[in-house]
């Protein structure tokens, strides 16, 4: 081999070693994108895992029914009971938390959710208020992000939520509850709207040594099936590199 030919075949050795390790390179950065944008496009959240591992147990009898179609969770259970909103706030401090909705029927469905107090009937079982009442506490200290959801078929929404502890609130434990409602518009001769409603209960624990509240938080990295293809094309990639590398050193 001539020294002319010699320089040529080394500069083009150096330029294939270039190449591949830019696509080297390019196979990692895209295995790290890939597994962004699963991430960023899948749909199961904790709070999604959540209601889709435990659907059985959470759509009440009402929505098995057909009447309600809907059902919903705290995002954030603070309680072994996954189905309670329990919170502990000191006085004049507040929290701000979710609740996931989900339909689960096939056609878009409209329905309302409310905040209501529980109170103690004259038979001494525990009732809750009606959406015309003039609410109490601990219905009063709450507001969500939205009363009226319309939602498309199967949808699952999240709904912001923030409770407000007025200062020099007594201690204590203060029950109510969201309601659940969806209205029917009068049968054929009735002239009465028919409103099924199903009740999640609160459970308010104001004292001045709250507990921590904890806050699910969505990963912002999640390793997917796209992740796992991504890499696997990058160490085969590295394994043709290194058996090239070596196949050129004992030529």
């Amino acid at each position: 081999m001539t020294f002319t030919h010699a320089r040529k075949y080394s500069f083009q050795k150096r330029k294939s070693s270039k190449s591949l390790y830019l696509i080297l390179l390019v196979l990692l950065i895209l295995s790290f994108v890939n597994a962004a944008i699963a991430a960023e496009t899948t749909v199961s959240t904790p709070a999604t895992q959540q209601a889709t591992e435990t659907q059985k147990e959470l759509i009440s009898t009402m929505a098995k029914m057909g009447a309600l179609k809907s059902d919903f969770i705290p995002v954030n259970p603070q309680s072994d009971d996954k189905q309670l909103f329990y919170y502990e706030i000191a006085p004049g401090t507040s929290i701000e938390d979710e609740l996931f909705v989900v339909n689960f029927s096939d056609e878009e469905n409209n329905i309302e959710i409310i905040s209501v107090y529980a109170r103690t009937n004259i038979k001494g079982a525990q009732e809750y208020s009606l959406k015309d009442e003039e609410q109490k506490e601990p219905a009063t200290w709450i507001t969500l992000g939205e009363q009226e959801i319309t939602l498309k078929p199967n949808e699952q929404k999240k709904i912001p939520i923030k409770i407000e502890i007025p200062p020099r609130t007594p201690f204590g434990t203060y029950k109510g509850g969201f309601a659940i409602q969806k209205t029917y518009p009068p049968s054929s001769g009735s002239g009465f709207s028919n409103v099924f409603r199903d009740i999640k209960k609160i459970e308010i624990n104001v004292t001045d040594n709250p507990k921590e509240f904890i806050k699910k938080t969505v990963p912002l990295f999640q390793i997917t099936i796209y992740f796992w293809i991504a890499l696997l094309l990058f160490i085969l990639s590295l394994a043709y590199y290194f058996i090239s590398k070596k196949k050129q050193k004992q030529s």
